[in-house]
C-alpha cells in the first residue's frame, strides 16, 4: 500500500515535470527531441545505454573500444538519448524520479532489461499511455537461465527453497568456449514493441528467479544489439519514413564485430589456461559469461544479493578453496569495497603458498563516474576483463 501511495505520488509529480519540461542532471531538457528528424530514446541500464549509443552515433574508436570525446559531446547536446541508472548508482535500488518517468513518457523509445531490478518498470507503464512508443524488454529475446547457488555461496532461507544448490564438481560448462545455446535469427522479434508493458515473472518450469544479468554473454549482447537495431528502424519508419534504417543497420553490424572480437579473445585466455576456474570475493552477476567461455566458479553471493558481508562459514569456503586450488587472484566486481575479496586473499596466503592478488572482473552492470567520462564502453570492459584474467587464471 505505501509503495503503491509513493508510486502514485511520483507519477503526479513526473506530470508536472513532464508539462515543465524539467532538466535532468545533464542540463538536457528530460526525453528531450531537439528536433523533428531524430528518435528520442531513454535506456535504464549501461549496457543497454551503451548499445543504444553505438546504434545512433556510430563505434567507438577503433584502437581503444572508447567513445571519442567528440561523440560525448553531441550526445549531451543533442539531448535524444537517456540513461536513467547514472554512473556509480546501485542498480538493485534504483527508484525512478519524476523526471525520469517524465522522460521515457516524451520519448520515442524506452529499452529496458526486465527482470527483478525492473520491477518498477510495470507500475509506470501501466500509467501511460504508450501508443505510438516503441518499447523494448530485452529479456524477451534471448534463452535465460535460472540464477544459480552454489556451493558456499552465502544464500537466505527463502533462497534456500528457491535454487538448486550445485555440487562442487557438478557445475560443468562444456562449450568449447562457445555458448551452447542456440542462436536465434536476429529479427526474430517478440512484438512487445506497443504493448510490451505487460511485464512477466520470469521463472524456470520449477519456479526458479530467472538470472537478469542477460549481457555478460556476447551471444547475448549481439542479441541485444539487434533488437535494439530493430527498434529503433521500427520507430524510424513509423516517425520519419525509415531515413536511417540503413545506418542503423551498419551501426550495429560494426558494433557486433567489436563485441565479437572482445568474445574472441577472452576465449583466446580462457582457452589457454589449465584451470578453467574463477574465485569471486563479492556479488556474481556473470553466469551467462561463465556458461559462455567454459568457466567453473565459486562466489560469496548471488548475482542479485543485497548482501554486502559474507558470514564466517562463505569467508571460510572462499579460503579454503582458493588455497586448495592455488588461486592467482580473487576477484571482485566494479564498484565493490574489495572487502571480501581481500579478506579472502589475506586468508589464503596464510595456509601457505603465494598470497593471491585482488583483481576486478567487470560485469558491466554499472561504472564508475570515471569510467564513463573516459568513454568505457562494453567492449573496452570486456577487453579490461580479459587482461585480469590473464593474470587470474592459472
Amino acid at each position: 500500500m505505501k509503495k503503491t501511495l509513493m508510486f502514485a505520488t511520483v507519477l503526479l509529480c513526473a506530470a508536472l515535470v513532464f508539462a515543465g519540461g524539467a532538466k535532468d542532471a545533464s542540463g538536457a531538457q528530460a526525453g528531450n527531441k531537439t528536433n523533428d528528424t531524430q528518435l528520442s530514446v531513454v535506456t535504464t541500464i549501461f549496457p543497454i545505454y551503451d548499445f543504444t549509443r553505438a546504434l545512433m552515433y556510430g563505434a567507438p574508436d577503433a584502437q581503444n573500444a572508447k567513445v571519442l570525446q567528440t561523440t560525448a559531446d553531441k550526445i549531451k547536446a543533442d539531448g535524444l538519448l537517456k540513461l536513467l541508472v547514472k554512473p556509480g548508482m546501485e542498480i538493485h535500488s534504483f527508484d525512478p524520479s519524476p523526471a525520469d518517468i517524465a522522460a521515457i513518457q516524451k520519448a520515442d523509445i524506452f529499452i529496458y532489461n526486465g527482470g527483478e531490478s525492473d520491477e518498477w518498470v510495470h507500475e509506470i507503464l501501466e500509467s501511460m499511455d504508450t501508443n505510438g512508443k516503441v518499447v523494448v524488454r530485452l529479456i524477451d529475446y534471448v534463452d535465460l537461465v535460472e540464477e544459480e547457488i552454489v556451493e558456499g555461496m552465502e544464500h537466505s532461507h527463502d533462497e534456500e527453497h528457491d535454487h538448486h544448490v550445485h555440487e562442487a564438481h557438478g557445475h560443468h560448462h562444456d562449450h568449447d568456449g562457445h555458448e551452447a545455446h542456440e542462436h536465434h535469427d536476429a529479427h526474430h522479434h517478440h512484438d512487445h514493441e506497443h504493448d510490451g508493458h505487460e511485464v512477466h515473472e520470469h521463472h524456470d518450469e520449477h519456479g526458479h528467479e530467472a538470472d537478469e544479468h542477460i549481457w555478460t554473454s556476447p551471444a547475448n549482447a549481439v542479441k541485444m544489439v539487434n533488437a535494439i537495431r530493430d527498434a529503433l528502424i521500427k520507430a524510424d519508419a513509423e516517425k520519419f519514413g525509415g531515413t536511417k534504417a540503413e545506418l542503423f543497420t551498419k551501426n550495429a553490424a560494426d558494433y557486433n564485430r567489436r563485441i565479437e572480437r572482445a568474445a574472441d579473445t577472452i576465449a583466446s585466455v580462457v582457452n589457454k589456461a589449465s584451470d578453467k576456474f574463477i574465485l569471486m570475493g563479492d556479488r556474481f552477476p556473470l553466469r551467462y559469461f561463465v556458461d559462455y567461455y567454459g568457466l567453473e566458479y565459486r562466489a560469496a553471493f548471488s548475482g542479485c544479493s543485497t548482501a554486502v558481508e559474507a558470514n564466517a562459514s562463505t569467508i571460510a569456503f572462499l579460503i579454503d578453496t582458493a588455497a586448495e586450488r592455488s588461486v592467482p587472484a580473487v576477484f571482485a566486481m566494479e564498484l565493490s569495497n574489495r572487502k571480501i575479496a581481500q579478506t579472502v586473499a589475506e586468508g589464503a596466503a596464510k595456509k601457505g603458498g603465494a598470497k593471491p592478488a585482488v583483481l576486478e572482473l567487470h560485469t558491466v552492470h554499472n561504472l564508475s563516474k570515471d569510467d564513463f567520462k573516459a568513454g568505457e564502453t562494453w567492449v573496452s570492459l570486456m577487453m579490461r576483463n580479459a587482461e585480469s584474467l590473464k593474470k587470474g587464471l592459472k
